[in-house]
């Protein structure tokens, strides 16, 4: 290690990390109950989180992918 790189420095990345890793923890309990409050209501959750994340891009990439997965669906025959 170089002389820089402390005991403290690392503790204290060690610690940053196991509280990502906590928040993530958590994180994922609260969205397995968000599934399960969806579904419940009759929604489909995996429907609506790419809903949420469609509407986060741009528009224009969005337009585009949205044209170029018309092309591949037209070459399948799906549409």
């Amino acid at each position: 290690m170089s002389d820089t790189v402390t005991d403290e420095l690392i503790r204290a990345h060690l610690d940053q990390a196991a509280g990502f890793l906590d928040e993530a923890e958590e994180i994922g309990k609260r969205k397995k109950e968000w599934r399960a409050e969806c579904k419940g209501a009759g929604l489909d959750p995996a429907l609506i989180e790419k809903t949420a994340k469609l509407r986060r891009e741009d528009k224009s990439k969005r337009d585009e992918q949205e044209f170029i997965m018309d092309a591949y669906k037209r070459v399948a025959g799906i549409e």
